[in-house]
């Protein structure tokens, strides 16, 4: 069972990351009706949840920033509740990101808090280059920068908002 719960995770994350690639958002909305009635038949309330942040990203890139927000909150809602962890990116660390992208700094500044996981760290760093700390922006940056292995494909929105608090310095 835990091995066709890790494969279905898998699966939505390939699916996600197929579509943006390809720029197939909308292929990935239908998707999404198929994978949160497995998700909900399976009871896999992480899976559940991981496809609200997912879903969130398709809705922000449309301009729909109210769905967004509404399957953020219900994630984080359905995570508290079971008390289990997002499979990938916390809901709350996303949905800080839409309020940064909003214009909502003191929201995603109480939502964020001083959360130190990987996906908090660029988020709080946007949060302090908004309130003119590029010092720590620096600071948070470097340390995601570690964290993620240096020069991977996977610091490159952090190496280029590490360059944005650097000349903000």
């Amino acid at each position: 069972m835990a091995a066709d719960r890790r494969t279905l995770g898998q699966l939505c994350c390939d699916l996600v990351l197929a579509t943006e690639l390809s720029g197939e958002v909308e292929r990935f909305a239908r998707w999404n009706d198929v994978v949160q009635r497995s998700a909900a038949e399976s009871d896999h309330p992480q899976l559940t949840a991981f496809c609200a942040v997912c879903c969130a990203e398709v809705f922000c890139a449309r301009g729909d920033w109210s769905l967004a927000e509404r399957e953020l909150r219900s994630a984080i809602s359905v995570l508290r509740r079971t008390g289990h962890r997002a499979r990938c990116v916390p809901p709350a660390a996303k949905l800080a990101e839409l309020y940064l992208l909003q214009g909502r700094i003191e929201e995603a500044a109480q939502l964020i808090g001083r959360d130190d996981s990987d996906a908090s760290l660029l988020v709080r760093a946007r949060l302090a280059l908004e309130r003119c700390d590029p010092a720590l922006a620096v600071t948070l940056l470097n340390r995601h920068c570690r964290r993620s292995g240096g020069d991977s494909l996977l610091t490159a929105p952090a190496i280029a908002l590490l360059i944005d608090a650097q000349v903000a310095r």
